[in-house]
């Protein structure tokens, strides 16, 4: 009977295994997309910087004004700002207030990065939702901005709720890759693997932005 048990919980702990490395494999190509989204959005950051920049130098200097600055600079930042959420999850740059989370044990802080996870997607899908209602709506009645541009608002927001519907795939995944590594028992890695990052490794990030080596524990004891 004991053998029996024993060979049952080998076949689910091996189909598990098989399911992580398949929703593994998924987020590994979706942080492909997230990689080149946040790309997309910072290099959008910086056109939108010199747009600004120059209608304030051509209305200093000329007297001349495109008379759009205010409205496609919001539209950029909604759309940089979504597209990037992606990979702001993926790589743990989102700020988290861990002053609790970290003087708990590990395995409770598996459960408790677990349970934030459930709640982001919970509220992403509220917000999805509604985001594309706002879409579908505009669509309906022909909503346009009210400025000299007139532009058809629901055109900058679907490409506003496209990226908002990546960042709560992103994070279902996440999900489920969480989900699954609790069934095998892995509730301690997932403190380093979705937790926020340690302040060591905030410092040796930063140092390594910068350009600079990062000095280990061991080495500045030395």
């Amino acid at each position: 009977m004991s053998s029996m048990q024993s060979g049952n919980r080998s076949g689910v702990m091996g189909s598990l295994d098989s399911a992580a490395a398949v929703v593994a494999g998924f987020r590994e190509q979706m942080a492909k997309s997230a990689t080149m989204m946040a790309r997309v959005s910072g290099w959008l950051f910086v056109a939108i910087s010199l747009f600004i920049t120059s209608d304030i130098i051509t209305r200093k200097l000329f007297l001349f004004s495109s008379r759009a600055t205010d409205e496609y600079s919001n539209y950029g930042f909604a759309f940089a700002t979504s597209w990037a959420m992606g990979y702001a999850l993926l790589t743990k740059a989102h700020v988290r207030v861990d002053v609790l989370l970290v003087r708990f044990p590990p395995a409770v802080q598996g459960y408790l990065n677990t349970f934030a996870l459930v709640l982001v997607n919970f509220m992403m899908a509220y917000v999805v939702y509604y985001a594309w209602q706002t879409v579908f709506f505009s669509f309906q009645i022909g909503a346009q901005a009210p400025t000299i541009q007139r532009t058809p608002l629901a055109w900058p927001q679907s490409v506003w709720a496209i990226g908002l519907t990546f960042f709560w795939f992103v994070a279902f995944i996440m999900l489920v890759e969480t989900l699954l590594d609790l069934a095998r028992g892995k509730a301690r890695e997932l403190a380093h693997k979705i937790g926020p990052l340690s302040v060591q490794a905030e410092i040796d990030e930063a140092l390594e932005a910068a350009g600079l080596e990062a000095t280990t524990a061991e080495e500045a004891k030395k």
